[in-house]
């Protein structure tokens, strides 16, 4: 039996290749491989999303403790009470009105009473955070300034 006739070289020739069968396994185990891997990464976007988010907040934070401590910002002070919103791009840049697209967060201030004692020196600040979009709060603060 001689493989280098030509009835031997036609049978080999059919022969190469892979099955069908073959091919569904190996396409299992890529998807069965894939699909795992496919979730953490959408894992990873989601944090990476998340880090942005604080990382924006952070800013605006850092934003509002040196704007505070002028005694008149965000408006002349009076003994009453006050409340006021400012808004923030998504870089964290103070911007003068809610715009669409462009405002990532607002910043709702209210002041209170100086917190565990009364005091007339020192001036708390309630500060919530919310994402314009949504509403969704996104943290809360208390800040403390010197009138």
């Amino acid at each position: 039996m001689n493989l280098l006739q030509p009835q031997y070289r036609v049978l080999r020739r059919l022969r190469a290749g892979f099955s069908l069968t073959e091919v569904v396994v190996a396409l299992g185990l890529i998807v069965a491989t894939a699909v795992p891997m496919l979730g953490v990464m959408s894992m990873g976007f989601n944090d990476a999303s998340a880090a942005v988010t604080q990382r924006t907040l952070e800013t605006v934070r850092t934003t509002l403790r040196t704007r505070l401590q002028s005694p008149t910002w965000p408006q002349p002070q009076a003994a009453a009470a006050w409340q006021a919103t400012r808004f923030f791009d998504a870089f964290g840049k103070e911007v003068p009105t809610a715009k669409h697209g462009s405002t990532a967060i607002e910043a709702r201030m209210s002041s209170a009473p100086g917190i565990g004692f009364q005091s007339a020196a020192l001036e708390s600040i309630k500060v919530e955070f919310l994402a314009v979009p949504s509403g969704r709060v996104l943290g809360e603060a208390v800040l403390q300034r010197n009138l």
